[in-house]
């Protein structure tokens, strides 16, 4: 079996990426896990209720109300933990959040391959918006499989020399 693990933390992260959860779980060829780093974890999970999604893993307490780097080391700490005893095979994230940045940051440093949902998008300016613009570069620079939502993204990933 193929192990997956799609890793998210925010409502719009639960809602985008529900339907392929839902479809991995229906083809035996893959072991799918779906992981809340708890960045938003109440409204994941009711997010989550609205799909009929009510088994996923939970890294732990909500992250603290602290600086931006702070919440990054912690969800970093417990991803790096959690994925050395999962060992999964594909890592997906969704977007430009600090969940999805941190799980492609831990996914390189680990060598897995990582897939990311919403791919290509872009503002031209790196500080806005901040730091979403940033991580959304991140991601696509350390992904294995790009997904772009829009022929506009797919164009931006195209001039950036990807393929």
């Amino acid at each position: 079996m193929y192990k997956t693990l799609t890793i998210i933390g925010t409502r719009p992260e639960a809602i985008k990426t529900a339907i392929l959860h839902k479809l991995l779980l229906e083809n035996e060829k893959f072991d799918p896990v779906l992981l809340s780093t708890g960045q938003h974890k109440t409204l994941l999970t009711q997010a989550l209720n609205d799909f009929d999604i009510s088994e996923f893993h939970q890294l732990g307490d909500d992250i603290p109300d602290i600086s931006v780097a702070g919440k990054c080391s912690i969800i970093i700490g417990r991803l790096d933990n959690y994925i050395s005893t999962r060992k999964p095979d594909l890592i997906i994230v969704q977007g430009d959040t600090l969940s999805s940045f941190c799980a492609s940051l831990v996914a390189y440093l680990n060598k897995i391959p990582l897939a990311h949902i919403e791919s290509g998008l872009r503002t031209g300016d790196k500080w806005r918006p901040f730091p979403e613009e940033m991580f959304r570069q991140f991601n696509d620079l350390s992904a294995d499989i790009l997904f772009a939502p829009t022929e506009s993204a797919r164009q931006n990933l195209i001039e950036e020399g990807y393929k």
